[in-house]
């Protein structure tokens, strides 16, 4: 019988700490994200709070950093756009993002990917 999906956790981050944050469901990686539009660069922060921080270049106007964000993330994660979803935080910093069998992980501080 196969062990369930492990949270995204280092193992010197206080226990739980990314389990919000990244997580598994089946082939689906579930993400929590804190975004911070119109930075210098866009870039895979590491955690802040709960959440993996995202900075992108992208206003918050009319959806541009929305979908900025998500085909960033389809660069990072080795996707097509149209495998990444934005589940929730539409008009929000506070983000829940669907990443559909990614093909390939970020290095990101804070965290050591294990695929399901």
């Amino acid at each position: 019988m196969a062990s369930p999906p492990r949270p995204l956790a280092s193992p010197d981050l206080p226990h739980g700490i990314s389990g919000g944050a990244v997580r598994w469901q089946g082939q689906r990686l579930l993400l929590t994200c804190h975004v911070q539009p119109k930075a210098k660069a866009d870039e895979l922060c590491g955690l802040h709070g709960e959440s993996l921080k995202i900075r992108i270049t992208a206003p918050p106007v009319e959806g541009k950093a929305n979908e900025h964000l998500l085909r960033f993330l389809a660069r990072c994660f080795g996707v097509k756009r149209a495998q990444i979803t934005l589940l929730a935080g539409q008009s929000s910093r506070h983000k829940q993002i669907a990443i559909d069998s990614p093909s390939c992980f970020p290095l990101i501080e804070g965290f050591i990917f294990e695929a399901p």
